[in-house]
């Protein structure tokens, strides 16, 4: 199973989703964060 981990961490195509995931989960945290500020600016 170990192995498995391995081999999933160093295919690209897993990379490429992984990354892509990351990318939209700041972009959520980003957009929370400026709707929380605004909310506590008005």
């Amino acid at each position: 199973a170990a192995s498995d981990i391995e081999n999933m961490k160093n295919d690209p195509a897993v990379q490429a989703k992984f990354y892509q995931a990351l990318d939209t989960i700041y972009e959520n945290l980003a957009e929370i964060k400026f709707s929380v500020s605004d909310f506590f600016r008005s």
